[in-house]
């Protein structure tokens, strides 16, 4: 296990020594979207050059106007799958690298993450506080026509993390290796038992 502490989206070019397991923590811009956000980057007269390259953050945060600022109350992963079907074209349009979540991608986006050369990295589930205490400022919000959970966010994060890399571009999946072997395990126990 390794720790990478990357500047993005310029420490891109590191991802390819990034493997399942290793933590990250990152510093610079990251787009915040969920579902609706995803569906409208793909649409075919969509196209949002600041995004290029950028991790993205699955997370509906809750936020409050401050005068002309925006404040992040809270800021939680949202459950991955829900985008996995539409992770592929994402990374594929907009050179995403790093995927942040909960709950890790399906077969879909695992895909994905293989073809385009990416990482999926999860942000522990109710630490919203430490999530939102790694934001510098919120940059922009965009698509505000999709109402204010689903909207896109461009935060600017310092050590953003620690996020744990589940899914990797060659193929590895904790999640996947940590449930084979406790199934594996559970037999044996039933076995003692019953």
């Amino acid at each position: 296990m390794s720790e990478f502490k990357l500047s993005v989206p310029h420490d891109n070019d590191r991802i390819p020594e990034v493997r399942a397991g290793d933590v990250l923590y990152l510093s610079g811009d990251i787009v915040v979207a969920r579902d609706q956000a995803h569906k409208k980057l793909l649409e075919p007269n969509i196209f949002i050059p600041e995004l290029v390259g950028l991790p993205i953050f699955h997370c509906g945060p809750i936020a409050r106007k401050d005068g002309g600022e925006w404040t992040i109350l809270a800021g939680g992963p949202t459950t991955s799958t829900r985008m996995d079907g539409l992770t592929p074209p994402v990374l594929e349009k907009y050179h995403t690298k790093i995927v942040i979540g909960k709950g890790g991608l399906g077969e879909v986006g695992k895909k994905g993450l293989a073809e385009f050369a990416a990482i999926y990295a999860e942000f522990t589930g109710g630490a919203s506080a430490l999530a939102v205490s790694r934001i510098v400022r919120v940059k922009r919000r965009l698509l505000e026509e999709l109402g204010p959970t689903e909207l896109i966010w461009i935060w600017e994060v310092k050590d953003f993390g620690p996020l744990l890399v589940t899914q990797d571009h060659q193929g590895n999946d904790i999640k996947k290796a940590v449930t084979t072997e406790a199934l594996s395990r559970l037999s044996e126990v039933v076995k003692k038992y019953v």
